[in-house]
C-alpha cells in the first residue's frame, strides 16, 4: 500500500479526450447499383467498425497528424527519453518523425461502442488542450483520408470499366462478324431475326391449315348438293352458299304454276285444256330445276377437287421444307451458339458502359453519413485510478504476495508440524489408524545400529494395525493386504516384521510377501531378524518353543518361515521365487494365482508394494485393504501432494494411514 501511494504521487498526470465519430459503412444510395449495398447484417457492420478501428490506428493516419500538427517539433513527442537524456543519444529528423509517431500511437485508443455505430477516438497526454486538439486531428485526418480513398477507388473502377467496356466492344464487333459469316458460309439468311427456312416453313404450315380447311368446306358442300340432287329436295335446304338465282327463280315459277294448277283443277277440273297445259310447263321447270341442281353438284365435286389439289401441293412443299430443315440443323446449332455468345458479349458491354457511367456520375458525390459526432474537449481533471482504487489494489496485491511467499517457504520447508502429523491423513482424506516411532538418525541420515541392517523401534503399534486388518471383510479366504509408502526404507521392512510377528503371537497364520523382483534389501532383513528372533539372545516367553525352520523352503533363494507353539506361524515368502522376474507380465489375475497355493492356508496376507508400476497397481487390486505410510518428520506439503496423486483415484475401499516418526531414543 505504501508503494501505491508513493506510485499515486509520483507518476505523471494524465488527460484524456474523446472525439466521438459516427460510422455507417452503408451511406446514402445514390445510384441504382449502390442500393444493393445497402442492406447489410450484424456481422458485418461489426466488422466494418473493427476495420475502421485498425485504420484510425494505422501509421498512414496518425502519419498525416504528426505531419499537420508538427509532432516532430514539439518537445513533448520528439524530445529524447528518460535513457536518451541519461546516455545522450542523438536524433536525426527523420528518427524524431519516427519517435512522435511511436508515442502518438501509444497515447491513441479507439474505443467501439456498445451495439451501436459510434468509435470513441481517446487520446491521452499529459496536457488537456493538447489531448483535445490531436483528437479532433486524428478524426479529421480519417474522415479526409476515408474521402480521398473512396474518389481514387471510383476513379480506378471507372477506368477499369471503361478499359473493358473498349475490349467488350472489340468482342462484339468480333462476334457479329462470326455470325453473319457463319450465315454466309451455310447459307442462313433470314430476317427479323428468324431464318428463311423457318419463315417459309410457318407460311407453309398456315396456309396448309387454310386450305385443310377449305377441302373439308368444299366437301360438305358438294355432300349437300348431292344428297339434295338425290331426294329432290327442296331449293330453299340449300345454304346460301349453294343457292343460285337460276334455281331461285325456277323454284319461282314453279310454285307459280303450282298455285294455277290448283286454282284451275278447282274450277274446271283436271281434264281442263288449261290444266293440262300448265302441267306441261310444271314438268319443263321441274326439269330445269334437275338440271340446276346436278350443274350445282358438278361445280361443288370440281371446288372439292381444286382444295384437295391445293392441300396436297401444299403437303408436298412442307414435306420438302422439313428435310431441309432437318438438313439444316447442324448449321443452325452452331448459328444459335455463336448468337448466344453474341448476345451474352453484347450484355456485358452494356452493363459495363451502365456502371462506368454511373461511376462517373457519383465519384464526386459524397454519399457517406460518417461524420464527428461531438468534437472533444479539453478534460477538467487527471485520468487514472483514483487512490482508494490503487490502495485496494496494491493491498490485494499484497495479500497476494504474503501468501505466496508463505506458499514457497512450507514448500521449502523439510518438516511439517509434529502436531500436524495426526492431521496428515485429513489431508489426504484417509483415516490413521496407527503410529510407529523409530530412533532418530544421525548426522549421515542413518539410524542407530543400521549398520547390522536393523534399525531399532522404539514403538510400533502393530497392534492398533492388526485390530484394523481383522475388521475388514475378506473377499474370500485369506485378507489381503497391501503395504505402501515408504519404498527402499528398512523402516517399512521392520513395520512388516512386526505385525507378522503380531499375527504370529495372536496364533494366526500370517504370510509376508516381497514384490520386488530386483533382489530386495527387505528379504535379507527379514531373515536377519527372524534369526534374532527365535536366537538365545531375545527370550520373549511366548517365543521359547519357537523354531527358524528353512527345510519346506529349500528350494528357494530368499523364502523362509517362523512357526510358533500352536496353531500360529509367520512365512516370508519372496515374489520372484515363485512368478520368476519379468514384471511386465505381472496382471492381477496371474499375480492371484502364483500366490494362490501360499493363500490358501493364510488368515493373513500382507504384501510390500509400491505406488508406481503397473505390478504394484496388480497389487493392489486384489487387495481387500491398502495402508499407506507416510513420513510425518519428512514429508513438506509437494510431497503429499504427489504421494495423492500416485495413489490415484482408484485404491481399495479400506485405505488407512500408518504415521512414521522419529525421536530421540531413550
Amino acid at each position: 500500500m505504501a508503494l501505491g501511494l508513493v506510485f499515486y504521487v509520483v507518476a505523471p498526470a494524465k488527460y484524456r479526450s474523446a472525439a466521438e465519430l459516427l460510422i455507417d459503412p452503408r451511406g446514402i444510395a445514390v445510384s441504382k447499383t449502390d442500393s444493393a449495398s445497402q442492406t447489410q447484417g450484424a456481422d458485418s457492420n461489426l466488422l466494418d467498425l473493427e476495420t475502421y478501428r485498425y485504420l484510425i490506428l494505422s501509421k498512414a493516419v496518425l502519419g498525416s497528424v504528426v505531419d499537420s500538427e508538427h509532432l516532430a517539433d514539439d518537445p513533448r513527442f520528439a524530445g529524447p527519453g528518460f535513457f536518451g537524456r541519461l546516455f545522450k543519444f542523438g536524433a536525426k529528423s527523420g528518427d524524431a518523425r519516427e519517435a512522435a509517431l511511436a508515442k502518438l500511437i501509444d497515447s491513441v485508443e479507439v474505443v467501439r461502442g456498445e451495439r451501436a455505430l459510434i468509435l470513441d477516438v481517446v487520446v491521452t497526454t499529459s496536457d488537456p488542450q493538447l489531448s483535445a486538439r490531436l483528437a479532433n486531428a486524428i478524426s479529421r485526418a480519417f474522415f479526409t483520408q476515408q474521402a480521398n480513398a473512396r474518389t481514387e477507388a471510383a476513379k480506378r473502377a471507372g477506368l477499369a470499366l471503361q478499359t473493358r467496356a473498349e475490349q467488350l466492344a472489340r468482342q462484339v464487333q468480333e462476334a457479329e462478324v462470326k455470325v453473319e459469316r457463319y450465315k454466309s458460309e451455310h447459307d442462313l439468311s433470314g430476317q427479323a431475326g428468324k431464318l428463311t427456312e423457318e419463315q417459309q416453313l410457318n407460311d407453309v404450315n398456315y396456309q396448309l391449315g387454310l386450305a385443310r380447311s377449305q377441302t373439308a368446306t368444299q366437301h360438305a358442300r358438294y355432300e349437300e348438293a348431292l344428297r339434295l340432287s338425290r331426294s329432290r329436295a327442296e331449293t330453299d335446304q340449300l345454304s346460301e352458299a349453294e343457292s343460285s338465282q337460276v334455281l331461285i327463280g325456277l323454284r319461282a315459277q314453279y310454285a307459280a304454276l303450282m298455285q294455277q294448277k290448283s286454282a284451275l283443277e278447282t274450277q274446271f277440273g283436271a281434264q281442263y285444256p288449261a290444266v293440262v297445259d300448265v302441267n306441261r310447263q310444271l314438268r319443263t321447270v321441274s326439269g330445269l330445276i334437275k338440271d340446276e341442281l346436278t350443274r350445282l353438284v358438278g361445280a361443288a365435286l370440281s371446288d372439292y377437287r381444286r382444295a384437295q389439289a391445293k392441300e396436297a401441293a401444299l403437303e408436298k412443299t412442307l414435306t420438302e421444307l422439313k428435310q431441309k430443315s432437318y438438313r439444316q440443323n447442324e448449321s443452325v446449332i452452331g448459328l444459335r451458339a455463336l448468337e448466344r455468345g453474341l448476345e451474352a458479349t453484347r450484355a456485358l458491354y452494356q452493363s459495363s458502359l451502365t456502371r462506368a457511367k454511373d461511376l462517373e456520375e457519383t465519384q464526386d458525390v459524397d454519399s457517406s453519413t460518417s461524420r464527428i459526432i461531438t468534437e472533444a474537449t479539453p478534460a477538467s481533471k487527471r485520468s487514472g485510478a483514483p487512490l482508494p482504487l490503487i490502495l485496494g489494489g496494491a493491498l490485494i496485491c499484497g495479500l497476494g504476495l504474503g501468501s505466496a511467499l508463505g506458499y514457497l517457504r512450507d514448500l521449502s520447508s523439510n518438516n511439517v508440524d509434529a502436531g500436524a502429523g495426526a492431521s496428515l491423513g485429513d489431508r489426504l482424506g484417509l483415516p490413521v489408524v496407527a503410529q510407529a516411532v523409530f530412533a532418530r538418525r544421525d548426522a549421515m541420515g542413518n539410524a542407530a545400529a543400521s549398520r547390522r541392517g536393523d534399525p531399532p523401534a522404539i514403538e510400533v503399534q502393530s497392534e492398533q494395525l492388526l485390530d484394523w486388518i481383522l475388521s475388514i471383510p475378506p473377499r474370500y479366504g485369506a485378507r489381503i493386504i497391501c503395504v505402501a509408502g515408504l519404498d527402499g526404507d528398512l523402516r517399512k521392512s521392520r513395520i512388516l516384521f512386526e505385525l507378522g510377528v503380531a499375527c504370529l503371537l495372536d496364533k494366526r497364520r500370517a504370510l509376508v510377501v516381497d514384490t520386488d523382483l530386483d533382489g530386495s534389501a527387505a528379504s535379507s532383513f527379514w531373515r536377519k531378524a527372524g534369526e534374532g528372533l527365535v536366537s538365545a539372545e531375545r527370550r520373549v516367553q511366548p517365543f521359547e518353543l519357537a523354531t527358524f525352520e528353512l527345510a519346506p523352503f529349500e528350494e528357494f533363494e530368499a523364502s523362509f518361515a517362523i512357526y510358533g507353539p500352536g496353531p500360529g506361524a509367520l512365512e516370508f515368502l519372496w515374489l520372484g521365487d515363485v512368478t520368476g522376474r519379468n514384471r511386465n507380465s505381472l496382471t492381477a489375475g496371474r499375480l492371484e494365482r502364483a500366490l494362490q497355493p501360499w493363500t490358501e492356508d493364510a488368515d493373513i496376507v500382507l504384501i510390500d508394494a509400491g505406488l508406481d508400476e503397473n505390478l504394484d497397481r496388480a497389487c493392489r487390486e486384489i487387495s481387500d485393504g491398502l495402508v499407506v505410510l507416510v513420513d510425518s518428520d519428512h514429508m513438506c506439503a509437494s510431497d503429499m501432494a504427489s504421494l495423492s496423486d500416485r495413489l490415484g483415484p482408484k485404491y481399495p475401499d479400506s485405505t488407512c494411514v500408518m504415521l512414521v516418526s522419529e525421536r530421540a531414543a531413550a
